[in-house]
C-alpha cells in the first residue's frame, strides 16, 4: 500500500500543476479505484473524454469496483468500453463475462469467457474461466 500512497501523492502534485492532464487523470483514476474511492475515480473518470483510448486494465479497475459496490450496470458498461477499446485482451472479455453472468445474461456471459480463453487459453483466470464455461454448457475452452 505505500506504494500506491507514493503513487498517489505523486498523481495529486502532478494534477494540481496541470489538472486535465489526460493520462495523469487516467492513472489516477486506475489509483483511486483500486482504493475502492469509486465516487473520485468516477469525477475523474468524467473529465476524459469519452473517445479517449483507456487501457484495459484501468477499466477493469473501474469496473471491478464498481462490481464489488453492487453496481453492475455500470461495470458493465465500463467493461463494454473495455472491449472496445482493446477487443484482444482476453482480462477485459473475462470479467465482462462474470458482470454479464452476474447480470443473468449467460448466453452473452458464455460467449465472452469463452472469448478470453480464444485470446489466451493461459490468462490468470484461465482456470476460471473454463469452469464457467463449461458450468454454462459450452464446453472447457482452449
Amino acid at each position: 500500500e505505500g506504494k500506491v500512497d507514493d503513487a498517489r501523492r505523486a498523481y495529486e502534485q502532478a494534477l494540481a500543476i496541470n489538472p486535465d492532464h489526460i493520462e495523469r487523470l487516467k492513472g489516477m483514476c486506475n489509483i483511486v479505484a483500486y482504493q475502492g474511492n469509486m465516487a473520485l475515480a468516477d469525477e475523474l473518470f468524467a473529465r476524459i473524454p469519452a473517445d479517449e483510448p483507456i487501457h484495459p486494465n484501468i477499466l477493469i479497475t473501474m469496473a471491478m469496483g464498481h462490481f464489488n459496490q453492487g453496481d453492475t450496470e455500470t461495470a458493465k458498461a465500463l467493461l463494454d468500453r473495455a472491449v472496445r477499446d482493446a477487443p484482444q485482451d482476453a482480462l477485459s472479455h473475462y470479467y465482462r463475462g462474470l458482470t454479464e453472468l452476474s447480470l443473468g445474461d449467460n448466453d452473452a456471459a458464455r460467449a465472452d469467457l469463452a472469448r478470453s480463453l480464444e485470446l489466451d487459453p493461459n490468462h490468470r483466470e484461465a482456470a476460471n474461466a473454463r469452469e464457467f464455461v463449461g458450468q454454462l454448457g459450452g464446453g472447457s475452452g482452449p
